[in-house]
């Protein structure tokens, strides 16, 4: 449905809102009253004269989840463009993964931690969660200005195979660096990690992934997760039995998975969950889910400055657990073998003063070599989870990318089947 034009007189020249999806979905209505919420947190976000309301007739929210741009115009010839993200109506995928809460995010939690870390997020103009239908709407800031983080990692990554980097960086990719990125990006993750450390309330959001698994509550979703690669690792090894298998398995890589899933108990989860510092985690941690402003991007050309900041995006995976985990897990996403070698000792250095520095009652629970340990176990454990869900369903090149890198990870830091950890979900 369209929007109901503000009561305001709306003058002959004034342009019609549009809507442009991202992908090809399809038509999808919103209903009454988000529309009316919408369009007061529109007019408020962008405030303007009495007689210049923005003009939201003729204004469509009819794309079918993802995301897709709003371009809203109003009297005064101004353009204000917006991206929307709403669930999938009717998707089971949706329900079972729980992506509502990222709209309760940023309902709940944004808020406080932009104002007491100052972490960097879009600027949410509305959030909708319906947790009993496990639908949500969410309107943000367009990032049209900034750059995906991930495009610094360069061609190596399956992420940026076939793309123009030098395009898509905007003439910078020679002046920032990999290393620039992470480190700003661990930055953020330091905030978002600070601010609700071992922090007793998460327990009392249970709509956060994994915040009653730390009382022992909740585990008819872990075994739900648990069972999700299990399944996918028994249709793999069937494949790799019948030599039907399209990735080039490595027999180390192999032994660890098995390893991994072989120690999968429910008590003994929670018990480690109990046994380590928590906090509120990204959960999807990876440099593709983050966005990177140059606020002067001919200084950076020149390479006059190399001053970035970066946006965290994408919160449908939002829990707590661990906060180094989400650092283990970003850097197996994207980093070549020999760039994470020369930098991750630093960057993980780095993160921990930060953090320590923004709550001090870090460094009474988590020493610099703990932290570096759950760096290592951590990110492993939740890739040896996501990699048999990889195997059946992504492409067999990306699949081979990311077994490649968790071989290549084991080895750095000479691990074996035995030293392997319990998936963690």
């Amino acid at each position: 449905m369209a929007l109901a034009a503000p009561a305001t007189q709306v003058s002959a020249g004034a342009k019609r809102a549009s809507g442009r999806h991202v992908g090809g979905w399809r038509p999808l209505r919103v209903d009454a009253a988000s529309a009316c919420a919408i369009r007061g947190q529109l007019s408020f976000f962008h405030p303007v004269p009495p007689a210049e309301r923005s003009v939201l007739n003729g204004l469509l929210l009819t794309w079918y989840c993802v995301c897709y741009e709003l371009n809203c115009f109003f009297l005064s010839y101004t353009a204000t463009t917006f991206v929307v993200k709403r669930t999938r109506p009717g998707s089971q995928t949706s329900s079972s993964l729980g992506l509502v809460r990222e709209a309760l995010f940023y309902q709940q939690l944004a808020p406080q931690l932009c104002s007491s870390v100052q972490l960097h997020l879009p600027n949410c103009i509305y959030a909708q969660a319906d947790e009993a239908n496990a639908k949500h709407l969410i309107v943000m800031e367009d990032l049209a200005d900034a750059i995906q983080s991930g495009y610094f990692f360069g061609k190596y990554s399956p992420h940026n195979w076939n793309k123009d980097i030098e395009e898509q960086t905007r003439g910078t990719c020679n002046k920032i660096t990999a290393r620039d990125i992470a480190n700003a990006a661990f930055v953020e993750e330091a905030k978002l990690h600070a601010a609700f450390w071992m922090q007793e309330e998460l327990k009392e959001r249970e709509w956060l992934k994994g915040a009653q698994w730390i009382d022992g509550q909740g585990r008819e979703s872990w075994d739900k997760s648990q069972k999700q690669s299990l399944d996918c690792w028994a249709q793999a090894k069937e494949q790799i039995e019948k030599g039907t298998s399209e990735i080039q398995w490595h027999e180390l890589v192999v032994e660890c998975i098995e390893a991994s899933l072989a120690q999968i108990n429910w008590q003994d989860y929670v018990d480690e969950l109990n046994a380590r510092p928590w906090t509120l985690v990204h959960g999807d941690c990876h440099p593709a889910n983050m966005m990177v402003r140059i606020p002067d991007l001919d200084a950076c050309k020149e390479d006059e400055t190399k001053n970035v900041s970066v946006i965290l995006l994408d919160f449908e995976m939002v829990g707590v657990g661990s906060g180094p985990q989400d650092l283990g897990q970003y850097m197996i996403s994207h980093t070549g073998p020999v760039e994470r070698i020369a930098m991750e000792k630093e960057v993980i250095e780095d993160y921990y003063k930060t953090l320590c520095s923004l709550n001090p009652s870090v460094a009474k629970a988590m020493t610099l070599e703990q932290c570096w340990e759950e760096y290592v176990y951590g990110g492993l454990a939740k890739w040896l989870w996501m990699m048999p869900i990889l195997v059946i369903h992504c492409p067999a090149n990306f699949t081979q990318f990311f077994h490649d890198q968790i071989l290549d990870f084991v080895h750095t830091h000479e691990l074996t089947p035995a030293k392997m950890p319990m998936p963690r979900v």
